[in-house]
């Protein structure tokens, strides 16, 4: 888009913005510092040189912030009264005893339904009673996980989801029941779709999963019960060997 508007480009940086909304969070935002600032400016004359990698790879590099790079510097608080609060929608597992979808949360607390592990999330972004002092560490373990099942052939499923195609915008429902993705498919009840045939696979908001073959559109939305990023997760580590990064 870029590169055909012929514009100049300014890369503008948000930082503090995990913190007041992480992907996760249900309840409305976190009050804390948010702050933001110009990068880099660039000349139209300067982006007609550049391939549209190298423009992508620019807006990558100067919008990405490690917030806790940041927030070990500031230190500030980012108050609300659900800090914790659907987390387990992206930790999906339980950092102590590593079962899948057994984390409940309410208010600032997080606990498994297995072992009974219990730690807290914080008004610095913090997690305590756990090995891993940030979500980011838990992220980093997640990854770890996942590349592990995959090797091992795991298969993750969820109860209560539902598969529809998205056709001239118009949603059909072709599935509700079980959703499941092993090394081959992913399926929802008895409607199967090959990993092999699959692109352009990603995250909508907390519960949702896009994605396309050659010919078809399909979305699923999982329960508020259970996580669609290890769904994410396991596609990439089934199809490429590896996961993205991922902030949450």
């Amino acid at each position: 888009m870029i590169k055909s508007a012929k514009c100049g480009l300014v890369t503008y940086k948000i930082k503090g913005g995990y913190f007041t909304s992480p992907l996760w969070s249900k309840g409305g935002t976190r009050k804390g510092k948010i702050s933001g600032g110009v990068v880099r400016v660039f000349t139209k004359e300067q982006l007609a040189d550049m391939s549209v990698d190298e423009i992508n790879a620019i807006i990558k590099e100067d919008l990405h912030e490690d917030a806790y790079e940041t927030q070990s510097h500031l230190n500030s608080k980012y108050k609300g009264k659900k800090l914790a609060e659907k987390i387990e929608s992206m930790v999906f597992a339980c950092p102590e005893c590593e079962s899948i979808d057994a984390l409940t949360s309410s208010k600032n607390i997080v606990k498994c339904q297995k072992c009974c592990h219990t730690f807290t999330y914080d008004e610095f972004g913090n997690i305590n009673n756990s090995k891993f002092k940030t979500t980011k560490e838990m992220f980093s373990w997640l990854k770890d996980k996942v590349l592990n099942d995959a090797d091992s052939n795991e298969q993750y499923s969820s109860n209560d989801c539902s598969m529809v195609i998205v056709d001239n915008h118009t949603e059909n429902l072709i599935a509700q029941g079980t959703l499941t993705i092993n090394p081959k498919v992913i399926k929802c009840d008895d409607v199967e779709v090959f990993i092999e045939d699959i692109n352009n696979f990603s995250m909508h908001g907390r519960n949702a999963l896009v994605f396309s073959t050659k010919d078809t559109y399909y979305e699923i939305l999982v329960s508020e019960t259970t996580s669609a990023l290890k769904f994410y997760m396991m596609y990439q580590a089934y199809k490429y060997q590896r996961i993205d990064s991922f902030n949450f």
